[in-house]
């Protein structure tokens, strides 16, 4: 058989054949079938002939050329995958101990909105910029790696890939919104405190003065019972190491100042702090509330960050066992 003879029959080869292609799962169907259809081209036995063993010879190397890219390629794409496997469990053990801190710092946050002092606030940026990376990643990659590829009950290992996915998201939602959170709580109770500030040192500039009016005057404490009683409210609230707590003061120091108001109103002095003690009790009430509101959301948070955690082991642990 000469050459050109040859080439035409390699390009024949997936319709002497009949498959798709000539991979290597095909390789001996075309061994059987070569020799059959050589014998309808020359009825000489083909063992004897010079021009068939060539012609083997090169359809082995047609085939050849056509298998090993295919195996070449599939051997990379397993590599990049494994790789690709081994990258993502990284990260996801990377995550507990982020995830670790940012349940302590909310809960840290929790309770320092719960204090009740009027201070500065910190916070404390998020240590779970990691997710990023994982979102970088392709979806269709990772369900080939740890649902197709892994030899396990389709419903635990679908449940355990949705649920490290989940978790993930949840993750960058709550680190987004600890931020958002603490900003919003930040500018919606500033002036409400401030507000209360100004009435608190108000009411004691007006103790103040009337002391200094007092003292001025010469006169007795009998002979002023109100501002008496005034000035020993302020005393017992000033000697404790706890007086710039809201809740301190206002019980302290604001409703006992209200209760003496509401008894004297004879006194023009007690219709001045009234208004200042109905006005500073509004404030408290907004503060009060927004603190709770804010810090049962960081505690929830809190919670919700332990959940996650849980569920990341659990998938990280079933799929390095595997």
């Amino acid at each position: 058989m000469s050459i050109p003879d040859t080439l035409k029959l390699i390009k024949k080869l997936p319709e002497i054949i009949n498959i798709p292609d000539s991979s290597a799962s095909n390789l001996d169907t075309l061994l059987v079938k070569f020799p059959e259809y050589f014998r309808t081209i020359d009825p000489t036995p083909f063992y004897v002939r010079t021009d068939f063993w060539l012609s083997v010879f090169t359809v082995l190397i047609a085939v050849t050329a056509l298998v090993l890219p295919n195996i070449k390629a599939k051997r990379k794409e397993e590599k990049r995958l494994n790789e690709l496997r081994d990258y993502f469990l990284y990260l996801i053990r990377s995550t507990i101990e982020p995830i670790e801190k940012e349940i302590k710092d909310h809960l840290e946050m929790s309770s320092f909105i719960s204090n009740k002092e009027i201070r500065n606030f910190g916070l404390n940026k998020s240590t779970l910029v990691f997710i990023d990376h994982v979102n970088t990643l392709r979806m269709t990659d990772l369900y080939k790696i740890f649902v197709e590829r892994i030899k396990a009950p389709i419903e635990e290992k679908a449940n355990h890939f949705r649920n490290i996915i989940r978790s993930l998201d949840l993750l960058k939602i709550i680190s987004q919104n600890k931020e958002q959170n603490f900003y919003q709580f930040i500018n919606t109770i500033k002036p409400i405190e401030l507000k209360w500030e100004d009435c608190t040192n108000e009411i004691l500039r007006k103790c103040d003065l009337y002391q200094s009016n007092f003292e001025t005057e010469n006169l007795q404490f009998k002979d002023d019972p109100f501002l008496e009683r005034l000035l020993k409210v302020r005393s017992e609230w000033y000697r404790s190491d706890t007086r710039d707590k809201v809740d301190y003061m206002m019980s302290k120091l604001i409703s006992p100042i209200q209760n003496l108001c509401e008894s004297d109103f004879k006194d023009q002095r007690s219709m001045k702090l009234m208004q200042l003690t109905t006005e500073t009790e509004r404030c408290y009430v907004k503060i009060t509330g927004l603190r709770k509101q804010f810090a049962e959301g960081f505690k929830a948070s809190a919670d919700k960050l332990s959940q996650l955690k849980y569920q990341i082991l659990e998938a990280y642990n079933f799929y390095i066992s595997q």
